[in-house]
């Protein structure tokens, strides 16, 4: 893209960093300010920056634009804004200050780009919007766009398509209805080996990638779909590699009895804790130990109607430190671990019954990705099973513009914004889907 040419742009106006202590707003600004809009500009200012000077008259007064912002930075605790110092009479101030304004009013909004760009919105939202209009906009366009999807999505939770896609209306308020239950997936998650001291990160999945070191949780909404598509109502569900709460949170409020297995003890208390806020009757149970162990930890005489599980995706986030973790493997050990942990658990599972792994795929030392879904379906396959669905979840596009725009003219690398959903079936797939029956959660609430 070429540069602007600004030789021949004039400069009558002097522009400067001004000290707020020596600025006072306009005792007669008409426009008003609410604490929630003055927050929402606070927080733009802090997470873009400040690109509109503020309009000042000789005399200190803030004039025409910049009161709000004004306000904004003291909130933030800031000294001093970018400001252009004008030279005018109070009657010129007054006439600019009503056609600023007004002039912004006479604007309008293409709601199809609207739509469109806040549903590539990050998770951690868009300072003025309100994450409930997001998903409202985002759900009208759906519905505009296709009238059928909103029935096939109050039939199953989710079009029964492939491309199960998280930043549909439909798909956000029913995450919302999840977590007002109080699911806290991401506690548990800060510690190291014996809880000391080091804090671990993790991805989202169904939730969307973000540069910034935050702790993760399992998507409920897809965790629904799951049970819902694939566990008989009542099942029994075994997941070899536990981590946080939702999932057992979600199986149980859904009737099914989950068990999981996890390495560490902190993560498992905090599970815990959360399922006697939320949960009743079944129960999930958590398991201490390894899933290498799994035949040994589950008892031999209770196969499972459904496994279900996310597991770690290489080496790419540490949950602790403990050698038996495999976010703590060289890629080698992971490998050959992680296809004998799948090989168990598939071992545990029912005839003519499903199982489903999310997987995505990482880099490693030198860049080349090492083809974690394509090891899930080997060992699935190696212990008998068909491979029976592949489905891709689209998260929120988040940082993904800026990570593409820092590295892809370096590296030929394409930014991931997706996790791969893999269905399995044992035995005969027609059998197992009998056995899941008829699904229909119309008119049904977490």
């Amino acid at each position: 893209m070429p540069k602007l040419n600004l030789d021949h742009i004039a400069q009558p106006l002097r522009r400067l960093a001004v000290d707020l202590s020596t600025v006072v707003p306009d005792p007669r600004n008409a426009r008003t300010h609410s604490p929630d809009q003055v927050q929402a500009i606070a927080d733009s200012m802090k997470r873009f920056g400040v690109d509109q000077p503020l309009v000042v008259q000789l005399q200190g007064r803030v004039v025409r634009k910049g009161n709000g912002r004004l306000e904004a930075a003291t909130l933030n605790g800031w000294t001093h804004l970018p400001a252009v110092i004008v030279d005018e009479s109070e009657v010129d101030a007054q006439c600019r200050a009503l056609a600023d304004n007004r002039l912004s009013d006479l604007a309008g909004w293409d709601d199809g780009v609207l739509r469109e760009l806040l549903a590539e919105a990050p998770d951690d939202g868009v300072p003025g919007w309100t994450a409930d209009q997001i998903a409202e906009l985002v759900q009208e366009a759906g519905e505009q766009a296709d009238p059928k999807l909103g029935r096939l999505s109050g039939l199953f939770v989710a079009p029964p398509f492939n491309v199960l896609d998280t930043k549909q209306g439909y798909w956000q308020e029913r995450k919302r209805e999840w977590m007002a239950l109080g699911v806290e997936s991401e506690l548990g998650r800060f510690k190291g080996e014996n809880g000391k001291g080091r804090v671990f990160t993790a991805s989202v999945v169904g939730l969307g990638n973000s540069p910034k070191k935050t702790v993760s949780i399992f998507d409920p909404v897809l965790c629904e779909i799951a049970y819902r598509w694939f566990c008989p109502p009542g099942g029994s569900i075994l997941d070899p590699f536990a981590g946080g709460s939702v999932r057992g949170i979600v199986a149980s409020r859904l009737g099914r009895q989950y068990v999981g297995i996890e390495l560490r003890p902190e993560q498992i208390e905090s599970n815990r804790e959360q399922a006697d806020r939320i949960c009743a009757e079944p129960f999930p149970v958590w398991i201490e130990g390894d899933a290498v162990n799994v035949a040994d930890l589950t008892a031999q005489d209770e196969p499972y109607d459904f496994v279900f599980s996310c597991p770690p995706y290489g080496d790419l986030e540490r949950y602790s430190d403990d050698p038996r973790d495999l976010s703590a493997m060289d890629a080698e050990t992971f490998d050959a671990t992680y296809a004998a942990c799948l090989s168990d658990a598939c071992d545990r599972l029912k005839p003519d019954r499903f199982a489903v792994f999310v997987i995505g795929d990482v880099r490693d030392k030198r860049g080349r990705l090492r083809g974690l879904p394509a090891a899930t379906v080997r060992a699935c396959e190696g212990s008998g099973l068909v491979f029976w669905n592949d489905a891709v979840l689209l998260t929120s596009i988040g940082s993904l513009p800026m990570r593409a725009e820092a590295g892809f003219n370096s590296s030929r690398k394409l930014v991931r914004g997706y996790q791969c959903v893999y269905v399995f079936a044992k035995g005969n797939p027609k059998s197992a889907t009998e056995a899941v029956g008829h699904v229909d959660v119309a008119g049904e609430e977490p």
